[in-house]
């Protein structure tokens, strides 16, 4: 963004990786620094790039676009009232109500039910588009 544009006068870099928050996180803060201190760069990185993906120097800033690989696993998981099955066992659903609060709306309230794996989507079939894609 230009400086024209910010109450510094300095410009903005604007960047949206498009990774998602998650816990564990896979961003580490990195400090890149040469022998002769010429070179120092700081900003985010994740395991095993030897570099620093997005982030800034003394002249410069940059940023990332990821190409939206996999980073996450996708469960079909055998459910029947609130147990799923695994290992040859049922066990029963973790609940948890949740409400949105909607600024001069209804409140939204939900229910987030949860395996071993993660969070449930409850409406996913064999049949939803989404997994006829990724050809389950």
């Amino acid at each position: 963004m230009s400086g024209e544009h910010t109450a510094s006068g300095k410009p903005i870099v604007c960047s949206d990786p498009h990774f998602a928050n998650t816990l564990p996180s896979f961003w580490y803060q990195s400090e890149l620094v040469s022998r002769d201190g010429l070179y120092n760069a700081r900003g985010g990185s994740f395991v095993a790039y030897p570099g620093i993906s997005l982030g800034t120097t003394d002249f410069f800033a940059w940023g990332l676009t990821s190409a939206r690989t996999d980073t996450a696993d996708l469960f079909l998981e055998k459910i029947e009232g609130e147990n799923y099955l695994h290992d040859g066992e049922w066990k029963p659903l973790k609940k948890r109500h949740e409400v949105i609060r909607v600024r001069g709306g209804e409140d939204v309230p939900f229910t987030i039910y949860e395996t071993h794996h993660g969070p449930v989507f409850k409406n996913l079939t064999i049949d939803t588009p989404i997994l006829k894609l990724l050809q389950f």
